[in-house]
């Protein structure tokens, strides 16, 4: 009974050691490493799932039967051979690792060393006996399956991601711009790609041209890790799905975005919102973002604003208090714009 206690709590120690594992390396990987294994997830969980059975099921019903033949044939042991071995001796139990030096079939004793010492025992004393070589095979497929087990947490760990975050540029003339995000290595997508500080022609209108390629854009798209919301937010909205529409076209006028803005950033959380009966919504402070990712612009905007929504699908509504908004910014001068949007679990 003691034995099964110890080894059920080494098992959650090392369930815990896996959990935490995998939860280092998803933040101190690149994202995009993470996603390369993602094609392989199923493929990795499928070979979790069977490792496991064989370790869970099939390997101590094995080891009960491999241990139960080789006791009926303690005769065949050869002198030298290594084992894991439970016997017997003076009405005390034995679990040791052993080297058979002496065996006497027709007295039916084995002889063999722990540490140093000396033991005879008779074949009927022998409770269990397994071969060392097929113990370190078990423990490198033990290591593998640990192994295996980190690797397809951290390629199922769904870090929270802040989705089509675009930026916006609206200088008072045309205007040579260069953006700098400020933790690129945070990035999973970006547009154009974002190898060295975007650098743009931005025209009043917004239009914006890349310097290096010559080619049209409206804004900058990036996407990547977020990593300061919060998964217990002590404040924000639930809004029900159906009333998804009219709550975005107020609230992110209050922030400040106008109605072609809006428009676009409905357009593409309409369908993770509307289809949920409920849902919360929360919408990160500017000092949130900043520290999140900060955005280094040259040169500097008179105005800028950033809206980031935070949310999550919900089948029931939930008490929270509401979030107070700050009041809708004022549009002067060299104005930077971005929206973007994140999914945490609450």
């Amino acid at each position: 009974m003691a034995t099964r206690i110890k080894n059920l709590c080494i098992l959650v120690l090392i369930v815990g050691i896996i959990l935490v594992a995998a939860d280092v390396l998803a933040y101190a990987l690149p994202q995009r490493f993470i996603s390369a294994f993602k094609p392989f997830r199923t493929a990795v969980l499928i070979c979790t799932f069977l490792i496991l059975v064989i370790f869970g099921i099939i390997d101590p019903i094995w080891g009960y039967f491999a241990s139960r033949a080789k006791r009926k044939h303690l005769d065949k042991v050869k002198i030298g051979q290594k084992f894991r071995i439970k016997f017997k001796n003076n009405d005390k139990l034995y679990r040791a690792d052993v080297k058979v030096f002496a065996n006497n079939a027709k007295k039916k004793l084995l002889k063999f060393e722990v540490k140093g010492k000396v033991y005879e025992c008779n074949y009927d004393d022998v409770i269990k006996i397994h071969s060392l070589g097929v113990i370190r095979i078990k423990r490198i497929l033990k290591f593998i399956l640990f192994f295996v087990l980190v690797l397809s947490v951290l390629i199922g760990y769904e870090n929270q991601v802040e989705y089509k975050p675009i930026i916006y540029l609206y200088p008072e003339e045309n205007t040579e711009v260069k953006v700098e995000l400020g933790y690129p290595e945070n990035t999973t997508y970006t547009y154009p790609k974002y190898d060295k500080p975007w650098q743009v022609m931005a025209e009043p209108n917004g239009n914006l041209t890349d310097l290096k390629t010559g080619r049209y854009y409206y804004a900058l798209y990036w996407e990547g890790m977020n990593t300061v919301s919060s998964d217990n937010p002590n404040e924000g909205f639930v809004v029900k799905g159906e009333n998804t529409i009219n709550f975005l076209e107020e609230k992110l006028d209050q922030l400040g975005l106008t109605e072609r803005e809006a428009n676009e950033f409905i357009i593409y959380w309409l369908p993770k919102l509307e289809g949920s009966p409920y849902n919360f919504i929360r919408f990160q402070t500017l000092a949130e973002q900043n520290e999140n990712m900060p955005l280094v612009i040259e040169p500097t905007p008179d105005t800028l604003i950033r809206v980031m929504m935070e949310y999550d699908n919900l089948d029931d509504p939930i008490e929270i208090k509401e979030q107070i908004l700050p009041p809708k910014p004022e549009r002067d001068g060299f104005t930077v714009v971005e929206w973007g949007g994140t999914k945490i679990d609450l």
